[in-house]
């Protein structure tokens, strides 16, 4: 299941995304902006966001450029403007984001406003997708977690004042109103029946928390849309002639596999780090265990109770199911299922303890983040069919309706 830009991920001789006046256009610009020579335009992936990555003469600046294509005249959207001024706010903070450059806003350039960065090296995990070969060691998979729940952490330990004047506020019950309103669009636009997926959110609405704290969110915070790259500062990573080390792991209560089982792990390779953040598009103030359940929600552990799909392949046909299959298989971050990853309640126990926020019901949150997600699948599938094209989108949704009805029904737990 995906529905990230990776997803049409492009090869850089590729140039049906960006034509020729529209590559002059910005080639112009940036080197009047940057004030230096642009090198060369590759296009890294054109889906919900065209981007860009922008070399110039010097090997040291290199930068992305991100234009929005759809869904930001979506409810929990921002504009350019917006993801801007939250980037230059967080530079500043221990939270890792690519530092802001410049915000186009001359439509004559791209033909709608974008933004610049830095360009950082690493690699994202996009939904669905195993981790990149270099850290698929059972210690690699610890400190990708441990790296992912910890800057999740920072986020949420930065001070949300000076966030006040670009950010909306919104509680876990207004998300779910927004979704729902979504979803109703949906529904009213294509020959599909949402009706279930709906009542879950009615469900969301009835039992959303009445208080909780307040936090600077991402909005979209999962591996898919984090930066990862090697650790510098660990010793497997500079060890001579490519001899091993053994590095202390963290507690390794809570991590699948007897590899992880001591109180020291033999890594092979490298172990990752989060470079940064990316993909500002939906940040805004909001109750914090609504994201730290929707990063749980990709986490598969064993005996963990996953929905039936009686009646799927009749619905939406074999080949579509069998993706679904393999979801309830290994989960949606397929490395959560493997040897060295810490469990879901790990993750929670450590999330909790840096940030004293405490989760009473975790479920909920799981189930608030599959009815995010569905109705995101919902929306995809409805601009699909208005472009005359194949959609699986629509099963996607009903999976995670599925999903959430599960948790919401007290078969699954954290």
């Amino acid at each position: 299941m995906t529905v990230d830009d990776e997803e049409v991920t492009l090869d850089a001789e590729q140039r049906g995304s960006l034509g020729t006046d529209e590559r002059t256009a910005l080639r112009r610009w940036l080197a009047a902006t940057l004030r230096a020579p642009v090198d060369s335009l590759s296009v890294l992936a054109d889906g919900l966001n065209l981007v860009v990555a922008v070399s110039t003469t010097s090997e040291a600046d290199a930068y992305v450029v991100r234009r929005p294509n759809e869904l930001r005249e979506t409810a929990l959207f921002v504009d350019t403007a917006t993801e801007y001024a939250v980037l230059e706010r967080l530079v500043e903070t221990p939270v890792p984001v690519p530092e802001p450059v410049a915000h186009c806003t001359d439509p004559s350039v791209l033909g709608a406003p974008f933004v610049v960065t830095e360009y950082r090296d690493g690699a994202v995990v996009p939904l669905g997708s195993r981790l990149p070969e270099r850290y698929r060691t059972p210690a690699a998979r610890e400190q990708l977690t441990w790296e992912t729940v910890d800057t999740l952490a920072r986020l949420h330990d930065v001070p949300v004042a000076q966030f006040r004047d670009v950010c909306e506020h919104h509680t876990p019950r207004e998300q779910v109103a927004a979704d729902v309103r979504r979803v109703e669009r949906v529904a009213d636009a294509v020959a599909a029946d949402f009706a279930d997926l709906l009542a879950v959110g009615d469900w969301l609405r009835e039992h959303a928390p009445t208080d909780g704290p307040t936090r600077l969110v991402h909005g979209d915070f999962r591996p898919g849309n984090l930066l990862y790259a090697d650790d510098p500062d660990h010793a497997a990573a500079n060890a001579p002639n490519g001899e091993t080390a053994d590095v202390p792991t963290r507690a390794a209560t809570g991590t699948r596999g007897d590899e992880v089982a001591t109180a020291t792990t033999a890594t092979d390779g490298p172990l990752p780090r989060v470079a940064a953040v990316l993909d500002w598009e939906t940040p805004m103030l909001g109750d914090p265990r609504v994201e730290i359940g929707y990063l749980l929600l990709r986490w598969r552990d064993a005996g963990d109770v996953t929905p039936s799909l009686d009646g799927f392949a009749e619905r939406y046909g074999e080949a579509t199911v069998a993706d679904l299959r393999e979801d309830n298989a290994v989960g949606m971050a397929p490395f959560t299922s493997e040897p060295g990853t810490p469990s879901r309640r790990a993750v929670l126990d450590r999330y909790e303890r840096a940030t004293g926020i405490v989760v009473d019901d975790p479920e909920y949150f799981l189930a608030h983040a599959a009815f995010t997600l569905a109705a995101v699948c919902a929306d995809l599938h409805r601009r699909s069919v208005a472009a005359g094209a194949d959609s699986d989108h629509h099963a996607h949704a009903d999976y995670l309706r599925a999903v959430a009805e599960t948790v919401i029904d007290g078969r699954f737990e954290i």
